[in-house]
């Protein structure tokens, strides 16, 4: 009997840096876990423009972890990607707290993506519009997030 998809939802605000970062890293940690092939990752923003590129330094930022963001195309959210997730993870808390205000959605899956860390600090800090050095910085900061997700995910069995 096969496991029923699930679909992890990475919520920014306008899914061209750090859910776009996030969702091709996380998708090669869930790779490399084979108990963990039932979930699907997608990433999504809350004020995101449809079918956008990602932004330049998160497509030369991605480099360092030998993964492309070439085919990433971005997506707005909706109630249907809500519906569809069975956990949502924001960047930062401002983007879960937009959530209860615009959407229908269960408050038990949502979470920060830094939720299940050691950090104080469990936001994402946006690079828009900063220099590569920030980009690599806040790869670095998912990259370093992804194990306590991939325990979470784990666990949830």
């Amino acid at each position: 009997m096969t496991e029923q998809s699930k679909t992890i939802l990475l919520l920014c605000t306008g899914n061209s840096c750090r859910s776009p970062l996030a969702e091709a890293l996380l998708k090669n940690a869930i790779k490399d876990n084979p108990t963990l092939k039932h979930y699907a990752v997608k990433s999504a923003g809350i004020y995101a423009q449809s079918n956008g590129i990602a932004s330049e330094n998160a497509l030369e930022a991605i480099k360092a972890y030998k993964l492309s963001l070439n085919n990433h195309r971005s997506t707005q959210l909706t109630q249907k990607l809500i519906d569809e997730s069975s956990i949502i993870l924001g960047m930062t808390a401002s983007h879960i707290e937009s959530l209860a205000y615009d959407y229908n959605c269960l408050p038990e899956k949502l979470f920060r993506f830094k939720e299940w860390t050691d950090s104080h600090d469990k936001d994402i800090l946006d690079p828009f519009g900063s220099n590569l050095a920030v980009y690599m910085q806040c790869a670095e900061s998912i990259k370093e997030s992804i194990p306590s997700i991939i325990d979470h995910l784990k666990s949830q069995k």
